[in-house]
């Protein structure tokens, strides 16, 4: 991701962009030559990874974590440009 903004829960970055921009930036990925990761992570899946060391190591080398359901989207920095979109 190049110019897309992040924001970190628990060392995770997350993507902070709108629906159209993250769908973008997937469709991008698809385009390389090599395997992508993108993941969908909502609150127990960030708790988990609190518990699980390979959980977080590949939130961590994931190539794009997007925030999935309100109560991540809620822990957003206020400063972000864009609202994450369920």
């Amino acid at each position: 991701m190049n110019k897309t903004k992040v924001f970190s829960i628990f060392n995770i970055n997350f993507v902070s962009a709108s629906q159209k921009e993250t769908l973008h930036e997937i469709i991008e990925l698809t385009k390389k030559n090599t395997a992508s990761s993108v993941v969908f992570a909502n609150a127990h899946v960030i708790v988990e990874s609190e518990r699980n060391a390979q959980l977080k190591n590949n939130l961590r080398n994931a190539d794009l974590v997007v925030p999935d359901g309100i109560p991540v989207a809620w822990t957003m920095p206020y400063r972000m440009a864009h609202e994450p979109q369920r």
